[in-house]
Order: C-alpha cells, then structure tokens, then sequence
C-alpha cells in the first residue's frame, strides 16, 4: 500500500520528472550512467545491488518523491525502468489517482547494463 510522508501534499510529478529524479538517485549512488536509466539492465545480477543496496535505493526515492516504497516492492524490481513505473504507480496512488500493484520481475532476458 502506498503511502504519502504525514504532511506531504506533492502533486504527482509527470513521468519527465520522476526520470529525472530516479536518475538522479541511482547516478548519486553510483549505480548507473545517467543516460541507462531507462535500461532494462538487470540492477541485482549485472551491477550486483544486494539488499543494501535495494535499501539505499528506496530510502533515496521515498525522500525525493515523498511515497512509502513496500520491501516487496523493491525486492521485485530488477530494471531502472520497473523503479520508474514503481514511483509512478506510488505517486498517483499516494493522490488518488490509481491503485497500487505490486511489480514483478520482469519476462525474457533483461538487456545489459553498460
């Protein structure tokens, strides 16, 4: 269930934004180049982000999007893209306007990191 942070009335950045804002999160934590963002590189086995890792990355987001990211959530997101749809889905829900699912992984081979 998503939530938005007690006194956080944001309203729900465009999908522009929140590519921009994972972007930033994952280049400041040294995981990614800025312009593989939108990858569907495999984060846990080809740049080998462990539960910590996981951990930082949704801490991070939680503080830059004001929304509450479920550990199940963050286990099953593998790709920087899936992290996208995942705030995306957790800002419009912490506004009303969706219902929150919880992501899979993702079908087929992921494309590779670089």
């Amino acid at each position: 269930m998503a939530q938005v942070l007690k006194g956080s009335h944001r309203q729900t950045p465009d999908r522009e934004e929140i590519v921009a804002g994972v972007s930033t999160v994952l280049t400041e934590l040294g995981l990614l180049a800025h312009d593989h963002v939108l990858s569907a590189c495999d984060m846990a086995a080809e740049l080998e982000v462990d539960s910590l890792e996981a951990t930082s990355i949704a801490l991070a987001l939680e503080e830059r999007f004001g929304v509450i990211v479920p550990d199940t959530m963050m286990n099953s997101i593998r790709t920087p893209a899936q992290i996208v749809d995942a705030i995306i889905t957790l800002t419009q829900a912490s506004n009303g306007s969706a219902a929150v699912t919880t992501l899979g992984a993702p079908s087929g081979d992921a494309a590779h990191c670089g």
